[in-house]
């Protein structure tokens, strides 16, 4: 009877990782995208202004910032100086200052740093915040551009505790460290984070750090404005044509100039010399 129980559960588990790579491959495939609900390039007014909102909420929580230079596809960048938030410090592994991200993520860090501090995490110790990279999970590389290309995500390899003690992912999760799994455990419950990427649901990519990425949602265009910026748009392809246009007949008149000036050198020339 044991037997049938450990067969059926390693079944199970097999079933699971399929459908979660099926999944990941109908996210990040040719067709997937991994960009925020309602996220476009440049930035929209719903996004500017869900940017002026959350440096607002950076300042109601006390978080001294500085808007961070412009840096492609990083719709709200800042830089915190002090690189604590919600009074738990992120320190990098090998990377020098300033770090640009998006306010979002530091908006989901102060807020739920709070959680961690409780907790006891004193230090995250990161790799990365914003890099211009794609998808990677499930030991494969997806066309998708990552969050951490939008400013949105960190991986963080090792957690500090109040007395020092340093908790690595790598090393001490697969021994089932209870910091970590508290970690875990607490920020997926939030909701300010998408699920984390850890060892447990994606040992292939993630076997060494936790990835943390802020959930984000823009408000989503409404059809008349869809329709707007879709006659703006077809305007805007009118002009350049019309523009375009213009300097071809130009470009032909003056080519005709040049050639009726050529001739009548020509034929002046031919004159001179029969004379």
């Amino acid at each position: 009877m044991r037997g049938s129980w450990t067969i059926a559960a390693a079944a199970l588990c097999t079933l699971l990782l399929v459908v979660g790579t099926a999944s990941a491959e109908r996210r990040h495939g040719k067709r997937g995208s991994n960009m925020p609900p309602g996220w476009t390039w440049p930035p929209s007014v719903a996004m500017k202004k869900s940017g002026d909102a959350c440096r607002a909420r950076l300042d109601e929580l006390g978080v001294r910032w500085r808007k961070g230079p412009k840096t492609p596809k990083v719709a709200a960048p800042v830089v915190v100086p002090s690189m604590t938030l919600g009074g738990v410090r992120l320190v990098p592994t090998f990377r020098k200052p300033p770090f640009v991200m998006d306010c979002h993520l530091a908006v989901a860090l102060a807020e739920q740093g709070t959680i961690l501090y409780e907790l006891g995490v004193r230090e995250l110790r990161f790799s990365s915040i914003y890099r211009n990279t794609r998808v990677r999970a499930n030991g494969k590389q997806y066309r998708s551009v990552s969050r951490h290309a939008l400013g949105l995500a960190i991986d963080v390899w090792h957690m500090v505790d109040e007395a020092g003690v340093v908790h690595t992912v790598e090393d001490d999760y697969p021994k089932q460290d209870a910091l970590l799994l508290a970690i875990e455990t607490r920020m997926n419950e939030t909701g300010a984070f998408r699920m984390l990427l850890t060892p447990a649901n994606d040992p292939a990519s993630h076997h060494d750090h936790f990835h943390f990425e802020a959930a984000v949602e823009y408000e989503a265009a409404t059809p008349e404005r869809r329709a707007r910026k879709a006659r703006k748009a077809r305007k805007a392809h009118k002009s350049r044509r019309a523009r375009k246009s213009g300097k071809a007949r130009r470009s032909d008149k003056s080519g005709k100039s040049r050639r009726s000036r050529r001739s009548r050198r020509s034929r002046r020339n031919r004159r001179a010399k029969a004379e």
